[in-house]
């Protein structure tokens, strides 16, 4: 298994809110692609109340970052 299966914009890709990274499967990272904010698409992530493994480290940094 790779490590963008574990990323959470990958998962939440797969569930259809148009809230992940991926819009292309052969080029499935918007955020290597330089076209999303990984952080702030997390604090989106988690304002919805959405929660996968490794939002919370995220949340974290970002809140260090500012």
């Amino acid at each position: 298994m790779t490590d963008i299966a574990h990323c959470p914009l990958y998962i939440e890709s797969h569930n259809a809110a148009g809230l992940g990274c991926v819009d292309d499967m052969a080029r499935p990272c918007r955020v290597a692609r330089g076209e999303l904010n990984f952080q702030a698409q997390i604090l989106v992530l988690a304002s919805k109340g959405i929660q996968h493994p490794g939002m919370l480290e995220s949340v974290q940094t970002v809140g260090r970052m500012q």
